[in-house]
């Protein structure tokens, strides 16, 4: 019985100092509208996904290579892809929504350079 009482007590005095996070709790109001907007951003993002890739796969990919229009490949939906050349980093919607622009790629200069490149002319075998 001492040692339930002694057990009792110890939980007591480590819940005591409970947690040290700082949180505010919100109104009802507040967290049912919170939810709402984070479960409409989650299906926007879906639906934006699934828009993408319509387009990318309309657009963008073929599977047969076409001169020199078809420069790289890519795999989606278990399946290889030639991928437009100029179009290897994705797209951008036009500030009209009317068009697809090519996203710039964020390494500068000739890729093949570049010093994590598989085929840098920088590594010596």
């Amino acid at each position: 019985m001492n040692k339930l009482i002694l057990i009792l007590m110890f939980a007591f005095v480590l819940s005591v100092n409970g947690q040290t996070a700082k949180v505010i709790a919100l109104t009802p109001d507040e967290t049912k509208e919170a939810k709402s907007i984070a479960e409409a951003r989650a299906e926007l993002d879906k639906r934006e996904v699934a828009l993408r890739a319509q387009i990318d796969v309309r657009y963008l990919h073929t599977k047969e290579p076409q001169g020199n229009v078809i420069t790289t490949h890519t795999f989606a939906d278990g399946d290889w892809y030639y991928v437009r050349s100029g179009w290897e980093n994705g797209f951008l919607f036009s500030d009209d929504w009317k068009f697809i622009v090519p996203k710039q790629s964020t390494l500068s200069g000739d890729v093949t350079t570049h010093p994590i490149c598989p085929f840098s002319n920088n590594i010596s075998w």
